[in-house]
């Protein structure tokens, strides 16, 4: 399969950031078993894939699932060398805003979530999708206790109310499916970061 360079975005700086709380921020280029999966048995049409997901907050702050959900500053977690698109939603409201700032803080901060640690079943069963016989094992799905990045992004902005997200199961849902989904939602407005 020939694959299609990501898109070109117009560009933003991490001041330009700050001015749309409670965005999507996709990372091209770094994971490479998530990057071959993508585009060899998902069929994901670009290259580089997206092989991370993460929200951006506001003031700098990220909600990032590394080995757990943590808040770091985008400039901790940004890397030149790797394609970075950030999704805001054109409609995206003022309650939905907030009760999204207050989720994801509380995602990383609080005992219930903090001490719970990256779904590695959960991954596995998001890459199993390409393997039917192994989608099938029980022991594949994920947990509803703990979160991969796509899977927290959803569930998040799910949580929080933004209508986009109704009705899915984050375990199922990759970086290149949110980066396919935003691309089809009308309000979905894409940029590059550049720093």
């Amino acid at each position: 399969m020939k694959y299609l360079p990501l898109p070109d975005y117009e560009q933003i700086d991490f001041a330009g950031l700050r001015k749309f709380p409670m965005s999507i921020i996709l990372q091209a280029g770094s994971n490479v078993l998530t990057q071959y999966a993508s585009n060899h048995w998902m069929d994901f049409p670009y290259k580089p894939a997206f092989t991370h997901a993460l929200i951006y907050i506001a003031d700098d702050d990220c909600l990032s699932m590394g080995f757990n959900a943590q808040i770091f500053k985008i400039q901790e977690l940004y890397r030149p060398s790797q394609r970075w698109v950030v999704i805001h939603f054109r409609d995206i409201t003022q309650k939905v805003i907030e009760d999204g700032i207050r989720i994801a803080y509380n995602r990383a901060g609080s005992n219930e979530t903090k001490y719970k640690f990256y779904d590695v079943m959960g991954y596995l069963g998001f890459l199993s999708r390409c393997f039917p016989v192994l989608g099938k094992a029980k022991f594949l799905h994920g947990s509803k206790k703990t979160e991969f990045c796509s899977d927290q992004v959803v569930n998040v902005l799910k949580e929080a109310g933004y209508p986009l997200f109704n009705g899915l199961d984050g375990n199922l849902v990759s970086p290149c499916d949110i980066f396919m989904l935003c691309a089809k939602w009308t309000y979905s407005y894409f940029q590059e970061l550049k720093n």
